[in-house]
């Protein structure tokens, strides 16, 4: 995990493996994502560790990484 800033606003950069691909998945602090996270992981991105379902969505013609169970 490390702090990201995107041109979306600040955020995380996790690593994680969708259809045995890696990516880095970057979660904006003010998304969906994160709030689901933060609910099942605690209030300290650096101490997540585990295991969530995501899936690869699709908005506007662009993949993204989504938590999904």
């Amino acid at each position: 995990m490390r702090n990201s800033k995107s041109p979306f606003g600040d955020g995380i950069e996790l690593s994680c493996t969708v259809a045995s691909k890696p990516y880095t998945w970057t979660i904006n602090h003010k998304s969906v994502n994160y709030r689901i996270l933060f609910e099942r992981f605690g209030s300290d991105p650096a101490k997540w560790k585990g295991i969530v379902k995501v899936g690869r969505k699709k908005h506007k013609g662009n993949d993204y990484v989504a938590v999904v169970g």
